[in-house]
């Protein structure tokens, strides 16, 4: 399909409008043309959500910053919207500063954490949100969230 120029056209394009309307009219009459045309248009709203930085200077809202940023990485990984279950239920239970002290200890997070890399937002990491705030936290959590994150960066 690559050597299709239409859908050449909907792989390059980042034309939110055009993609709609891509999409709307080939409905029916070309329904390939219209899944790509909505593939593409997740990934490009995706990365548009993603470039936006809305963390606070708090940790609550660091982590609601955190489960937007997944949210959106869940949108494009299924291509529709889709809860952040556990760590929605885990803030409800816990609170914020409790979940990231767990997730944290836990340290099996590595597929979390190189989803974020990719995505250019590990600002957005429970470990993150730990190390930048180190007075809150246990000192045990900050020493764990300093040695995930280096074992991220490690080939």
């Amino acid at each position: 399909m690559q050597d299709n120029p239409v859908f050449r056209a909907i792989e390059n394009s980042s034309e939110i409008y055009w993609l709609r309307i891509c999409r709307d009219t080939n409905k029916d009459r070309n329904p390939a043309v219209a899944e790509a045309a909505a593939k593409r248009l997740v990934e490009v709203e995706v990365a548009a959500a993603l470039k936006q930085h809305l963390g606070g200077d708090t940790i609550e809202s660091r982590v609601a910053e955190s489960i937007r940023v997944y949210r959106e990485y869940l949108k494009l990984k299924h291509g529709r919207t889709q809860a952040a279950g556990y760590a929605e239920r885990d803030i409800k239970k816990l609170g914020a500063k409790d979940c990231v002290i767990k997730t944290v200890k836990s340290a099996k997070a590595i597929d979390g954490l190189k989803a974020l890399l990719e995505c250019g937002r590990l600002d957005c990491s429970y470990e993150q949100i730990a190390i930048d705030f180190a007075d809150a936290m246990p000192a045990e959590v900050v020493a764990q969230a300093h040695k995930s994150l280096s074992e991220l960066n490690t080939p």
